[in-house]
C-alpha cells in the first residue's frame, strides 16, 4: 500500500539479514568510514540492506525508522555510529547488537 509506511517492501527482519550479508565476514566490516574498499561499517550496511545505497536515509518508512531506533537503543552510547566506531568495539558486537535487534522484532 503506498502509505503504509513500507513502500520499499521490506521488512525489518529483513533488513537486519540483509546487513548481516553486507558484513558477513569481519573484512567486510570497517570503523570510522561509511566504506573503505568494500568494507561498510553499521550504517552503511543499514542504508544498503534498506534501499541500495549507503549514503541515503529514508526516515518515512516505517521500517527503516523502527530499525534505526532499536539499533540506537540497544547501544551503550544511543548510537550505533559512535558504537561502530568505538576502539573496543569488535565486529562480534556489532553482530551481537544486530542479532539483538533482531530479536526485537520475532
Amino acid at each position: 500500500m503506498p502509505f503504509d509506511g513500507n513502500h520499499f517492501g521490506i521488512t525489518e527482519i529483513e533488513i537486519l539479514d540483509r546487513m548481516k550479508e553486507f558484513l558477513s565476514t569481519p573484512e567486510k566490516w570497517c570503523k570510522r568510514s561509511l566504506e573503505k574498499n568494500g568494507q561498510y561499517c553499521i550504517l552503511a550496511a543499514f542504508n544498503l540492506a534498506h534501499h541500495g545505497n549507503i549514503y541515503s536515509y529514508d526516515f518515512y518508512t516505517a521500517s527503516y525508522s523502527n530499525v534505526f531506533y532499536v539499533l540506537n537503543a540497544l547501544t551503550p552510547s544511543g548510537s550505533m555510529v559512535n558504537y561502530n566506531n568505538a576502539n573496543d568495539t569488535t565486529y562480534a558486537d556489532i553482530i551481537n547488537l544486530i542479532d539483538k535487534a533482531r530479536e526485537k522484532f520475532l
